[in-house]
This record gives structure tokens, sequence and C-alpha cells, in this order.
């Protein structure tokens, strides 16, 4: 666990995910349909940056964490992109894309509320 993260258990923190996922992105992903089990999530982008615009929707209070396993390109998440459903969408902070460089990791929740997924946490990976 980082120091000073949430870290969710089967008690807490939304569905009590556990165990990981690897994936890498050749093209945009739109409405990425993610494991509704895994926690951690190890995503690369190849040969560019790559973007995914949203998530499919989870549960209220549901966390996941994802990390750019890459070595070259960051994974960008897009903010309120309309390539995705509403209710799919990132909802950052001044309405602005989050770039995941290589070796960095951010916390996202997904809030009821919005119907949004928002950043809780991030570490640059240095």
């Amino acid at each position: 666990m980082i120091s000073g993260w949430i870290q969710p258990t089967s008690s807490g923190g939304g569905s009590g995910r556990s165990g990981s996922s690897t994936e890498s992105f050749s093209a945009q992903q739109n409405n990425h349909t993610i494991s509704l089990t895994a926690l951690w999530f190890y995503w690369t982008a190849t040969s560019a940056v790559r973007h995914v615009t949203g998530l499919v929707a989870s549960t209220d209070g549901d966390i996941i964490y994802v990390k750019n396993v890459g070595s070259t390109y960051a994974v960008m998440l897009d903010n309120l992109s309309g390539s995705s459903t509403a209710g799919n969408q990132f909802d950052f902070p001044s309405a602005v894309d989050y770039p995941i460089p290589p070796g960095a990791i951010v916390g996202l929740v997904y809030c009821g509320n919005s119907s949004k997924w928002n950043i809780f946490s991030t570490n640059n990976g240095a």
C-alpha cells in the first residue's frame, strides 16, 4: 500500500475489489469496460499517447488504482469527453484532461451523486 492512500477492503471502500488487470492500448478507449473485481489496473499506451474517455459506470464509492506501466507514452484520461456516455466520464478539477505518465499512479473513485469518475489521489512516478 502507498503511504497516505486509501486501501479499500471487503468491508468498505466501494465494492471490495482485489487483484489486478493488465492491458495495452493501441487506440482511444471510449466507455472502456474494466474488470468488476480488480483493484489495480496496469495500463500501457503503445506507439503514442492513448486517450481513455471513460470507464463503464460502477457503484457509488467504488475505488480503483491505475498505473501506467509503459516506458514511453502517457495514458490520458479525458475530462467530460463526449466520446463516452455521460455516466462513464471522468470529471476532474479545473475541467482539464489528466495525463498518467509512465510509472505514475492515479486513484479513481466513482461518485454516484454526479455519476462520474473522480481523482482522489496521484503519484507522479518519481
